[in-house]
Order: structure tokens, then sequence, then C-alpha cells
């Protein structure tokens, strides 16, 4: 199909319900009747390829994830009436991009990768001051860092496309 023969897509037996929609387009035998644009066929090529006659193309989102997840939990006694304690937890989950797992299949770029680290804080102080008094302090943090990390994309002028922006950049290095 890059190279612009539609034949076995416009097959009265491919039971394609869009085929009759590009015959007009197409030659009697199958072949454009315009020349593709080079910046399409550059895009195209960074698809998945397939030996498939019509271009049928299986594609999945793959997963790379690693999770791990430690909880601190000390308690200490300091005397009969005074008792301390602490919670500490560290979360971490580093996920690679489906991109980062199959490089060549741009399709996967639907889902973004994460670098994220979570930590949680508590601590405590109990104080029995008499049998009927008893002072209790508590405190607790939390920090979370999230960091979504984004599909690599290529850009107009990577495919062959003139943008204004890229002539524009152009013309300012140029003085």
């Amino acid at each position: 199909m890059s190279s612009g023969d539609f034949s076995a897509y416009i097959a009265p037996a491919s039971g394609c319900p869009a085929a009759g929609a590009i015959r007009s387009l197409v030659d009697s035998n199958g072949k454009l009747t315009f020349p593709l644009s080079q910046a399409a066929v550059n895009i195209a090529s960074r698809l998945p390829h397939t030996s498939a006659p019509r271009g049928k193309i299986l594609s999945g989102n793959p997963v790379h994830e690693n999770r791990f997840q430690v909880p601190v939990r000390p308690d200490y006694q300091l005397s009969e009436r005074h008792s301390l304690f602490a919670r500490c937890m560290f979360t971490k989950i580093n996920a690679m991009g489906p991109w980062d797992v199959k490089k060549n299949d741009r399709l996967t770029t639907s889902r973004w990768g994460a670098d994220d680290l979570a930590q949680s804080l508590a601590f405590g102080t109990t104080d029995m001051l008499s049998s009927k008094v008893v002072n209790s302090f508590r405190v607790s943090g939390n920090r979370v860092g999230q960091n979504n990390i984004p599909a690599q994309f290529f850009s107009p002028a990577d495919v062959g496309i003139k943008t204004c922006m890229v002539t524009c950049l152009n013309s300012l290095r140029s003085l």
C-alpha cells in the first residue's frame, strides 16, 4: 500500500466496506491516479509493517513495570510510662512506556510511562502522666513525586513537512 497499490484492498473478494469509496481514486490495476505525498510515505514508514495483503496490523500496548513498597514500623518503649512509635512507607513505581518496549511501533504511544515515588511518615509519642491523664502526640506527612514520561514522537520536519515554525527558526539562525 505504501507504493500506492490498493488492488488487494479494493478487490470485491476482500469484503471491505470502504473499498467502494476509494475505487474512484484508483485505476483499473488498483494503482492510485495521483502520487502519494512524500510526507505521508515517511509517516507510514514509521508505522509497523505487515505482509498481509490488505495491510492488517495487530498491535497492543506492552507493559514493563516495576513496583515496590517498603513499610517500616519501629516501636520503642522509653520507660514504663512513655512510648514512641514511627511508621514510614516508601512506594516506587517505574513503568516504561510501550514505545520504549516496542521501539518501531508508533501505534503504542497511547499510554505514558511513569517514574513515581511516594513517601509517608508518621511519628507519635504517648506519655502516661497519671492514672487518669494520658498525653498523646501524633504527626504525619506525605510526599508524592510523580513524573509522567510522554511518548517520543517525530516532528513535522523529521518527515519532510515544512512548517512556519521550522522555516522561521531556520531564518533566524542564519542571521
